[in-house]
């Protein structure tokens, strides 16, 4: 009997494992992915005043990660690196900036990565994409089979209809996706791309497996979420967050972005509460189209053996520290909802788990049991679906373009460093007793320890991931051109030291340690470099001094974006040419605006060549310009134009960067030279911001 009984026991274990292994062969795959969505905005996750009854419907079925990070970016629109991220499965400093950013490169451009739908695609899914795409558009085609109710950009701008009239596109097999294929919808933007993939599920008659793409544009602003969804809330039952103050305590280089021009400074009370209710309209109403595809799937009776994902891109402030955008390294802002239902595993489970978005793709990996492709970086969170307890990373490292890195450890500690206009700047929060970060332990002696072990920690991710956050600031001050010029140079890293050469020279560690500010009476080249620990590490700064006998004085009109100033007038002569970051000390910026250069010599000069270097960045809304008119003059008042210059107009797939044009002309003698140079003004109609002002960015004026 025992035997017998013995032998039953064997054969229910061995049933038991059949079935989980079959359970675990899944087919499907659904990838479900909001807009600006913060982590504590779910109403199973603790939230008592946001409605989502579909998000809650999620966390039952599967595994709710609570400490899901994205990494950061490059700039204040995070949701391009982070949608880049989800897809490469990897850190946005080892992904290419040319796709990250849409309009840098032409979108027949191939990229070296497989993103995870087109693995999928390549193993024999069939792969459906509706929703935003962010990147550039060559990995849509070669990621999917088919789409439908694509939104190419960042937002849905209320001058092209919002939310409530979206413009879409169809399915674009050849990437390029021309503004003339674009159509106006009539429904709400998370409507029409619930309606793209429930058609999609609906018409599956194939026994392919298929990937399911849904990145939804809400609940990014504009904030206006149908009515039925405004009546749930009432701003004045709204809590107001314990970290809500009226502005920032600080200026952290980011205080002045699109995001944060949306309610005026300070903020108070009833105008957040507003922001914040708004904000959860936008929340439940993306709720309810994820849960008319989650209907769709039980329907057609594919839960059993589809995987679905659901994240967020990034958070958002929304009255939390004074802010109102993602454009810090709070949590608030880089903290996301991620949630994996997988059935054959344990339901309705959460897990304190720290990692990042970009650990989805080897998880997907894993569940499908396809081989994760080399140059994949994130970490398989497999282990972690299998027991919430299992950890997975002793900390992240997040950063915020190049103003803010942070590092927050699995102890609930959290190191940030800021360098913002030369000045440093450090908080050190405990999130175990302090999860809103209002109490900054940074000078605390207590807690000196503590604060260097993470500074540590930091300075190790910040080599690691190749970031470029580490390197000096060379300054210069010249009162005219033909005086000598002040040096100093300071560091992002204040522990380093600074080292430099003025004859071009690389500087080692025989070059002079920088320590005083210095002047400098004939022109050069310096370069500085910081070193720790005997090691130089980080980049290099170099910059031109110039003293310039000839020229008596620049008049600039008008004067440059506060943003994008550099050195004043004198970036135009200093002999510093720069790359395409535009936040690197040497572009002189101009927001819709025609620009005079006026040069005075101190006598006669004869010219033979003339020109000026400017940015072609469509990405970033900057634009070469269209006319460019030099004029001469002996006395200053009569002017003869000398040179006429009409660049022509620039389609979508033009190469951005910097462009150097000159021109050879007849001698020219003269005392006064003009440069007239017009501004496209607005951005073309073939530009995701079409109509919004454009940029014009200019770095040296070429004569000969």
């Amino acid at each position: 009997m025992r035997i017998q009984i013995r032998i039953l026991l064997f054969l229910a274990i061995i049933i038991a494992i059949s079935s989980c292994r079959k359970n675990r062969n899944y087919r499907n795959l659904v990838v479900l992915f909001t807009d600006d969505q913060r982590f504590n905005t779910i109403g199973a996750w603790g939230n008592e005043e946001v409605y989502t009854p579909n998000m809650d419907r999620l966390a039952k079925m599967g595994m709710s990660f609570e400490n899901t990070y994205v990494m950061g970016s490059h700039h204040g629109g995070v949701c391009a690196p982070s949608r880049a991220m989800l897809l490469s499965g990897r850190p946005y400093f080892h992904i290419p900036r040319e796709f990250i950013d849409r309009g840098r490169v032409p979108s027949n451009t191939h990229f070296d990565f497989t993103t995870f739908p087109e693995l999928l695609k390549k193993k024999g899914y069939n792969s459906f994409f509706t929703g935003k795409w962010h990147n550039n558009n060559s990995k849509i085609a070669e990621s999917f089979t088919e789409g439908s109710n694509i939104f190419i950009g960042g937002m849905h701008w209320p001058k092209d209809g919002g939310h409530r009239r979206p413009q879409l596109w169809d399915f674009d097999s050849t990437s390029v996706y021309p503004q003339k294929n674009r159509w106006q919808a009539n429904n709400f933007s998370s409507k029409m791309y619930s309606d793209a993939a429930i058609d999609f599920i609906k018409s599956r008659g194939s026994k392919k497996p298929f990937c399911l793409y849904v990145a939804y544009t809400s609940p990014h602003d504009p904030r206006e979420a149908p009515e039925k969804f405004r009546k749930m809330y009432d701003s004045e039952k709204i809590t107001l967050p314990p970290n809500f103050q009226p502005q920032h305590p600080f200026d952290n280089g980011h205080l002045y972005t699109r995001d944060e021009s949306l309610l005026p400074l300070p903020r108070t009370k009833n105008l957040i509460k507003k922001e914040i209710a708004a904000y959860y309209a936008m929340i439940s109403e993306v709720d309810a189209q994820i849960g008319r595809i989650i209907d769709a799937l039980e329907q057609k009776k594919l839960l059993d053996n589809t995987i679905i994902v659901f994240a967020g891109d990034n958070g958002l402030a929304v009255g939390q520290h004074g802010l109102l955008g993602k454009q810090s390294v709070y949590e608030h802002s880089v903290k996301v909802p991620m949630i994996i239902a997988a059935p054959g595993f344990q339901k309705n489970q959460k897990t304190t788990a720290l990692c990042y978005l970009y650990d989805i793709y080897p998880t997907i990996c894993d569940l499908v049991k396809i081989k994760t492709p080399l140059g994949v970086e994130g970490k398989s969170l497999y282990p972690v679906l299998q027991n919430s307890l299992n950890k997975h990373r002793d900390h992240v490292f997040l950063s915020h373009a190049r103003e803010m890195r942070a590092v927050r450890t699995d102890d609930d500690w959290k190191f940030i460093r800021y360098f913002v206009n030369g000045r440093e700047r450090e908080q050190l929060f405990n999130l175990s007793e302090d999860e809103w970060e209002v109490k900054n332990l940074a000078e605390d002696p207590d807690f000196s320890e503590k604060k260097e072990e993470l500074e540590n920690v930091l300075l190790q991710d910040i080599q690691i991931y190749d970031d470029d956050f580490i390197r000096p600031f060379i300054h210069r001050k010249q009162e005219a051109f033909d005086r000598p010029v002040a040096v100093s140079i300071n560091a992002s890293f204040s522990k380093g030291q600074i080292r430099y050469t003025l004859d071009g020279g690389t500087p080692d560690l025989e070059s002079p340690i920088y320590e005083n500010p210095f002047m400098l009476k004939k022109s050069g080249d310096i370069k500085a470099a910081v070193f720790w620990k005997g090691k130089k590490i980080g980049l290099l700064d170099s910059t031109k001094v110039r003293i310039n006998n000839n020229v008596q004085d620049i008049y600039l009109t008008p004067a440059p974006s506060s943003k994008y100033a550099a050195k004043g007038k004198i970036t135009l002569l200093d002999g510093t040419n720069g790359n395409a970051n535009i936040h690197g000390n040497t572009w002189l910026g101009f927001e819709g605006e025609n620009v005079e250069v006026l040069i005075i010599f101190k006598q006669e000069k004869s010219i033979k060549e003339l020109g000026l270097r400017y940015l072609n960045q469509p990405g970033s809304w900057i634009f070469p310009p269209p006319e460019i008119k030099i004029l001469i003059s002996k006395d200053g008042n009569e002017f003869k134009e000398i040179l006429m210059i009409k660049n022509p107009k620039l389609g979508p797939n033009q190469k951005s960067g910097p462009i150097e044009l000159k021109k050879a002309i007849a001698n020219q003698s003269t005392r006064y030279l003009k440069f007239e140079i017009k501004n496209q003004g607005r951005c073309p109609g073939w530009h995701t911001a079409k109509g919004e002002k454009a940029w014009l960015f200019l770095d040296e004026l070429i004569m000969n």
